[in-house]
This record gives structure tokens, C-alpha cells and sequence, in this order.
């Protein structure tokens, strides 16, 4: 319990560590480029609700990329095609 309660707290001040951003994926894909020199532990990203979408998340230390994506009858994640726009926040 000791170790739970101590991630709990190191988690939650990296959590509280970034400011966020509201951004727009246009077209559902989200590009942005990393500040050099800086390092950051955590990418924290909310969606709006009711939108059902999924995030795909990839990045480096130079940049991170966001696509999304949304169920289609069968199940299968398809990209989907107009603008987004959701809460972005990186942590150091």
C-alpha cells in the first residue's frame, strides 16, 4: 500500500505538471513538433464526450502524432475524415 500511495502522488504532480492546450486536428490527424532541449515524461490527451473517438498516438523525442480514428459497424477502427479538436497537455 506504501508503493501505491507513493505513485499515486509521483503521478499526480507529473500529471499537474503541463498546461493545456486546446488544439484542432485537421482532418483528424495532429502533428506538432517538440521544443529541443526539453523532455517531457507524459502526453495527456482529452477528448470531448459523446464523439466516441480513438486515439492513435505516436512520437519520439522530436514530435508526437495523434490520428483519429472511430468504430465502424463491423468493429474495425476507421480514420475519420473532418476536423477535431480536443485538450492537449504535455508533462516534464
Amino acid at each position: 500500500m506504501p508503493l501505491a500511495e507513493a505513485l499515486s502522488v509521483l503521478l499526480g504532480l507529473l500529471r499537474d505538471a503541463g498546461v493545456p492546450h486546446k488544439v484542432v486536428a485537421p482532418g483528424g490527424q495532429f502533428q506538432q513538433s517538440l521544443p529541443q532541449g526539453r523532455v517531457f515524461q507524459l502526453l495527456r490527451m482529452r477528448l470531448p464526450q459523446g464523439q466516441d473517438l480513438v486515439p492513435e498516438i505516436s512520437g519520439h523525442r522530436l514530435m508526437v502524432s495523434i490520428r483519429l480514428m472511430r468504430q465502424d459497424a463491423e468493429g474495425r477502427l476507421k480514420p475519420i475524415g473532418e476536423d477535431a479538436s480536443f485538450e492537449l497537455t504535455l508533462c516534464s
